[in-house]
């Protein structure tokens, strides 16, 4: 993605030397476009058998699951945009004019920065979204005020907003840069400087994000942990209070198991989302190799290795998350209404009983 500069980028090139031409597509074209072609067959392969999942359970599947692979489809495209925009930024270098293949690179290098920020903000709206999951459904179990969680999800939209305006700007940047590089307005050390300046206020900008994001979604999910064991709480104590009043016939171990099954797969996804978490920031930690692109270029080469290996290990947890969120969404809605209609029963039944012992005195 982030390359140097028309000097940094010659040399490895081949200077002409008189009428003699040499091919300018060198080492480190062909460690680039090693390092990121064999991952587009990877996600071509992924978002065939992601669809082909998704076309088998269509019809079983809720809203939320819609839209979560909804983005899922649309990471796996913008990613695929995102390494053939960076391979064929280096394309041009096979042409003999170093002059054109130089202002060729910055113009196609302005479309892959830009596709590698899309990908960045599309994994914040997945966890965003996991995280607004993890609110509607500790809605459902009425421990948390909606109020709390209006304010909340609607603070997160704002944050995503912020953010959104951000990344456009970030985009209209890397064009006018690309456009003043290919038209040969900044010198090259000027424009060492400036996209050194570039890639650490925008690595600098999406660790916050990941930060703010991260924390959120540990939170709400954390959050609804809690939630359930209140619920096993509840079951509990109508399992005591059931010995002193024996007309409320209620279900306690049916409570017990359906909670246990909430736990366990809440749990499995809090686990993964820590993992979604922790890939995103692994991302991040290329743009320290970015910083040190100017000593030697080939530290973006491990740039692109630690990004590629970053978004798989983003794209598999995600597919992963689908059946346990599912789960934690199904049995949340259904135990939550049993238990509460188990509660109502046990409530109404208390105060008859008193009632019924006089009359039958």
């Amino acid at each position: 993605m982030y390359q140097l500069t028309t000097t940094l980028l010659a040399l490895e090139a081949n200077v002409s030397q008189g009428n003699k031409t040499v091919n300018n597509f060198g080492d480190y074209q062909i460690a680039v476009v090693g390092i990121n072609g064999p991952f587009v067959p990877l996600y071509l392969l992924l978002f065939v058998l992601t669809l082909t999942s998704y076309l088998l359970q269509t019809k079983s599947l809720k809203r939320n699951q819609h839209i979560l692979y909804s983005l899922l489809f649309v990471l796996l495209w913008c990613v695929i945009l995102n390494l053939l925009t960076r391979i064929a930024s280096e394309l041009p270098y096979v042409n003999p004019d170093l002059n054109f293949a130089n202002s060729a690179f910055f113009i196609v290098k302005s479309f892959d920065r830009t596709a590698f920020t899309i990908v960045l903000y599309v994994e914040l709206l997945v966890m965003s979204f996991i995280g607004y999951i993890f609110l509607e459904t500790t809605r459902a179990a009425e421990n948390v005020s909606s109020q709390i969680i209006d304010r909340t999800e609607k603070a997160l939209v704002w944050i995503l907003g912020i953010i959104l305006l951000i990344f456009i700007a970030l985009c209209s940047i890397y064009f006018i840069f690309g456009g003043l590089m290919a038209a040969k307005s900044v010198d090259a050390a000027t424009s060492n400087y400036l996209q050194i300046a570039i890639f650490l206020l925008a690595g600098v900008f999406f660790f916050i994000c990941s930060v703010i994001i991260s924390v959120l979604l540990n939170v709400f999910g954390f959050r609804l942990l809690i939630s359930l064991q209140e619920s096993k709480n509840k079951a509990v104590e109508m399992v005591h209070q059931k010995e002193d009043h024996d007309i409320a016939r209620i279900e306690t171990p049916k409570e017990n198991y359906t909670v246990d099954i909430k736990k366990a797969a809440l749990r499995r996804v809090l686990i993964l989302q820590i993992g979604l978490t922790a890939s995103f920031m692994f991302q991040l930690i290329g743009f320290i190799f970015v910083a040190l692109s100017p000593v030697w270029k080939y530290f973006l080469v491990i740039f692109f290795g630690i990004s590629n290996i970053g978004i798989i290990a983003f794209v598999l947890l995600l597919i992963g998350i689908y059946n346990p969120l599912r789960e934690v969404q199904r049995t949340h809605s259904k135990g939550e209404k049993e238990l509460k209609s188990n509660l109502t029963q046990f409530r109404e039944s208390t105060v008859v009983t008193p009632v019924s012992n006089s009359e039958t005195k």
